[in-house]
């Protein structure tokens, strides 16, 4: 499955970055309001890796924490203990904040899943509807010497205020654009079943 998830996404990612390679810098590293990184790990979410096969078809899948009991299995499942602690924008592994900082009454836990350049860290920089989809947006680091077109899955975990996700009771939603594009997505609740 991690195999068939890699050449899909790779095909995804290769169509993203070409015709980037040695042109100055063109990423979006912001991250949009009410959205709070809290870490970064290699590798999809582990509730991905042990689900079954259907997820290996999609170029990313966003998980959403709606209680608390949700907020703390996801990051005890998707936060390992050893990351190192960061600050600024999420292009390497490490903890950017803690689940402390959640206000669980205006905020929920999410958990992106998805794929990036080896030269070119990427996270997920906003979250918003758009005639019944959602739209996820990728920020990027992109420097002038262009991105590589490896498939490098990666998960950041973040902290988003409520009304920018759908209600629970519209999930799980395959109707998801990512970076404007009709990538093959999943919006769902955590875990992902």
């Amino acid at each position: 499955m991690p195999g068939v998830r890699r050449q899909l996404a790779a095909v995804a990612l290769v169509t993203l970055t070409a015709g980037c390679s040695g042109l100055p810098f063109l990423g979006s590293e912001r991250i949009a309001d009410g959205i709070t990184v809290l870490a970064k790990a290699d590798g999809w979410s582990p509730s991905l890796e042990t689900a079954d096969e259907r997820f290996g078809a999609y170029f990313a899948v966003l998980e959403i924490a709606y209680d608390e009991d949700a907020a703390r299995a996801a990051w005890e499942a998707t936060v390992p203990a050893d990351l190192a602690e960061r600050s600024g924008r999420p292009r390497e592994a490490g903890r950017y904040g803690s689940l402390d900082d959640v206000d669980l009454d205006a905020q929920v836990l999410v958990v992106f899943s998805g794929g990036q350049s080896g030269a070119c860290p990427g996270w997920l920089s906003d979250v918003s509807g758009d005639d019944g989809a959602v739209v996820l947006e990728e920020g990027r680091h992109m420097p002038g010497n262009g991105c590589t077109d490896d498939y490098n899955a990666y998960r950041v975990v973040m902290a988003v205020d409520r009304d920018k996700v759908p209600p629970v009771d519209e999930l799980p939603t395959e109707d998801v654009l990512v970076d404007g594009k009709a990538l093959r997505g999943l919006v769902t609740s955590y875990p992902a079943r």
